[in-house]
């Protein structure tokens, strides 16, 4: 086998974990701050949301790394579908471990934008949408689509399950 197909291989049953992983972490009511709080106790860190008027040129969402906490950023006027599929991307980027690329400067800059009192040194570990490589960001949406897709049917068996009515159908 060649070292291209190893890696290949290798990146794909990586996926396939980080995949089976984050399902297992989705909760039975589908609720997307109940997801987000599971994978922050996953990961031993703490996930705050935070909604941002963001410029139509800036990044739909953003994961924000500093030492305390991570950040997801997304725009304060986002519908809920809308809200559920960025977060969803920025925590793929976090169940699939990615790191940012992109530069220090790019960083600094939207380090100050979206978090002004936190130190731009500390939060070198920032992830962007349009910071990443195509297939990096490709693995982050599908995922991002799984999990969203995962919480509505959840929380509408959930939803089901609470209904008197349809509890009297049955």
């Amino acid at each position: 086998m060649t070292k291209l197909r190893q890696r290949n291989a290798t990146a794909n049953r990586d996926r396939k974990s980080a995949r089976a992983r984050a399902l297992r972490l989705v909760p039975d009511t589908g609720d997307l701050e109940d997801f987000v709080h599971v994978v922050g106790a996953s990961r031993g860190r703490s996930i705050r949301l935070m909604p941002f008027p963001l410029e139509p040129s800036s990044p739909t969402g953003l994961w924000i790394a500093t030492e305390q906490a991570d950040y997801v950023v997304y725009p304060e006027d986002a519908s809920p579908a809308e809200k559920a599929a960025i977060i969803c991307h920025e925590l793929a980027h976090m169940l699939l471990h990615n790191e940012p690329v992109g530069g220090v400067d790019l960083l600094a800059e939207m380090a100050a934008m979206v978090a002004p009192r936190v130190d731009p040194a500390v939060a070198r570990r920032f992830l962007a949408r349009h910071g990443y490589l195509q297939d990096v960001e490709a693995e982050a949406e599908t995922l991002a689509t799984v999990l969203v897709t995962c919480l509505a049917r959840r929380a509408e068996r959930y939803a089901f399950s609470l209904d008197d009515v349809s509890d009297r159908l049955r």
